[in-house]
């Protein structure tokens, strides 16, 4: 009965596990890859942009030319996280809801959800850590073919060809300086309008079928005064990098994962090169990956050689997040240390209470579930002294046995000798 018991246990331990990691069957990539999303206008119009302030202080926390809608959130640089509450015009307000830890993300927990829960029920792709680091893949695409650099292409749109495909093959090249194999598509998406993301769409499904990437990247940049952009490492103007998650998918829990780890290894290898990440209306097409993310390098008022330098310092982070650099750089901080041994102590905790949750269902009250606890430790101690005693018995007997078996054959080789030498026969 106690095999019995045990292999119930196990299998309803399994299941809360399973349970844990899995979103609803409704929510399975493979069911609404093909599915119609809302369409509406994603960006403001030509030379505004929304300012939102913290709801107490009025101190403004930060701008984008993206729409603000009630309910999207940010992350500031300083891992603040506000979420918007009203929008008045172009200016919102925003409720400070605390500061996210992110200095030691979960390791094994988390990448355990990535693989099996948000993404279907096999894995997209095998986990980065498990890989040699010239297996590393990202894949690169541009929904807003347009987009460009005012400074430098002498506009700000250039249909079907913009100044964003320079960035992201200078991306690309760091990448692959850095051990990455990198696939970048050039296809236009354009016009820049509300079903761009749906054009872009079927590029990113076809990127993942073939290439299946450990990352799927989709590179824009802002529309914001240079100043809000720009920052200086080693003394050099280079344009910042900000993350976007569409929160409206069912992978973002695991994308907010990837994009907060990603700034993680980011403020400990160059501070403030990544300047914050937006959560925001839509899916952006991150439904499709748990590590799809949407890239903001720089704005229009950048020159496109600031937001190439962006571009390649925020490189060398993603590689060494994924494994494919060299091994002391920011290589493997979101998966090592603390993190590894609170997952551990997690498992641990959720073995001890699905075990003790059991045997509560199974007795019906605490004080029989001490009892049959204290039952099962005696019985299991006693069944242990019972084998060992056992054990000892046969250790003894065995020789007995054999003297005895041996005297048995010398008396019967005396007698044998006797009749053998009896002057009387």
């Amino acid at each position: 009965m106690r095999n019995r018991g045990f292999k119930i246990y196990c299998l309803v331990l399994v299941g809360v596990i399973l349970a844990l990691a899995a979103e609803p069957l409704w929510s399975r990539t493979s069911i609404i890859d093909d599915a119609v999303f809302d369409e509406f206008d994603e960006d403001c119009p030509e030379g505004e942009y929304f300012t939102v302030v913290d709801e107490e202080s009025g101190e403004e926390v930060f701008h984008t030319a993206r729409l603000v809608h009630v309910g999207d959130m940010y992350q500031t640089m300083d891992n603040r996280m506000y979420e918007v509450i009203s929008i008045d015009g172009f200016t919102g307000k925003a409720n400070f809801l605390g500061i996210e830890d992110i200095e030691e993300p979960s390791a094994w927990f988390p990448a355990f959800l990535e693989a099996w829960g948000s993404a279907g029920f096999m894995p997209l792709f095998p986990h980065a850590q498990a890989q040699g680091a010239n297996d590393v893949k990202i894949s690169l695409y541009h929904t807003h073919s347009d987009e460009s650099y005012l400074p430098t292409d002498g506009a700000s749109s250039i249909r079907d060809n913009g100044g964003i495909y320079r960035v992201g093959e200078s991306f690309a090249e760091a990448l692959q300086n850095n051990g990455v194999q990198i696939e970048q598509s050039k296809k236009s998406h354009d016009p820049h309008d509300k079903k761009a993301y749906a054009r872009s769409r079927r590029t990113a499904q076809q990127q993942l079928r073939q290439q299946n990437p450990n990352a799927i990247l989709d590179i824009h940049r802002d529309a914001l005064e240079r100043r809000f952009y720009t920052t200086q490492i080693d003394g050099k103007d280079i344009a910042q990098i900000q993350l976007v998650v569409g929160r409206q998918n069912p992978n973002m829990r695991t994308n907010k994962q990837f994009a907060q780890e990603l700034k993680a290894a980011a403020d400990k290898a160059q501070p403030g090169l990544l300047k914050g990440i937006f959560y925001g209306r839509g899916s952006y097409n991150q439904d499709l990956s748990p590590r799809a993310l949407l890239l903001e390098v720089g704005t229009h008022k950048n020159t496109r050689a600031e937001a190439k330098d962006g571009a390649k310092e925020f490189a060398k982070v993603v590689a060494a997040y994924l494994g494919a650099s060299a091994p002391n750089s920011a290589a493997g901080f979101a998966r090592e240390g603390t993190a590894a041994r609170s997952s551990l102590f997690f498992l641990l905790a959720l073995l001890v209470i699905g075990g003790l949750g059991y045997l509560f269902l199974s007795t019906g009250s605490i004080e029989e579930m001490g009892k049959k606890l204290r039952q099962f430790v005696s019985a299991e101690f006693s069944s242990s002294i019972g084998a060992d005693d056992e054990k000892s018995t046969d250790s003894t007997e065995v020789p007995s046995k054999k003297r005895g078996n041996s005297e048995q054959e010398v008396k019967s080789q005396v007698d044998d000798d006797q009749e053998t030498h009896d002057p009387l026969s």
